[in-house]
């Protein structure tokens, strides 16, 4: 069945999550390379692949199960999409794409962990794939600015709102398209969440408003990784 399954905060499930998260923080802040170690760019093209990899993992368990819809699966949700982007600037080298990547990923992905809900079924193979997925995208970002050099450009901001814009355009007509509800600009998400306010369209104005501040906030809290596009490997 190809139900919505959200995890309440609290649960045993909710809980794994955080215990996810916490593990990967400590793992790339910790024991991760840092910039000047000689295998970096290997490192970082392996963990470009394991996150795509995840993502394939994903695909395959629902197409092995019967589970797989277009309308459903495709890697169009946020959380999903920044996936597709860390792989594209850690294997292509696209500085682009970590600029929405670093964006998207902690602030769409701790959203996710704290308020989680699957369109998959509620077994521990999706529920870890998840959960590894959205910490994922909450800490490799982070981790690439803060111990692997990278930098964000100054128009981040102009950047990545405008891209998000029209990206979430973009799917108002491939939702109408499909079916389907990518990156919920069609209909609210289903979690309780106190951003989560109203019908369309009145919803989607307070997740344009929350994500606006939340990505200024965001650009503020580290305003020191905003210059030069990578600092050189000594």
């Amino acid at each position: 069945m190809n139900m919505y399954h959200a995890i309440e905060p609290g649960e045993q499930l909710w809980w794994f999550g955080v215990a996810v998260l916490l593990a990967f923080i400590l793992f790339f802040f910790v024991f991760a390379p840092r910039i000047g170690h000689p295998q970096r760019k290997q490192w970082e093209r392996g963990l470009g692949w394991a996150i795509l990899l995840n993502q394939v993992w994903a695909t395959a368990m629902l197409m092995l199960d019967g589970d797989y819809l277009i309308a459903k699966h495709l890697p169009l949700h946020m959380c999903s999409f920044t996936q597709v982007l860390l792989f594209l600037h850690l294997v292509m080298d696209k500085q682009w794409a970590f600029t929405v990547a670093a964006l998207w990923g902690p602030l769409g992905g701790i959203q996710a962990i704290l308020t989680p809900g699957l369109s998959t079924p509620l077994t521990w193979p999706y529920v870890t794939q998840f959960f590894i997925a959205h910490a994922l995208v909450v800490v490799v970002p982070i981790y690439l600015m803060v111990h692997a050099g990278r930098r964000l450009p100054k128009r981040a901001f102009r950047m990545v709102m405008g891209i998000t814009t029209v990206i979430a355009a973009l799917l108002m007509g491939i939702n109408e398209v499909l079916g389907s509800n990518y990156m919920y600009v069609t209909s609210p998400p289903p979690v309780n969440h106190p951003l989560v306010q109203g019908d369309w369209p009145e919803y989607l104005l307070v997740l344009f408003a929350a994500g606006t501040s939340l990505f200024y906030l965001f650009l503020i809290v580290f305003r020191k990784y905003v210059g030069p596009e990578e600092v050189a490997n000594p």
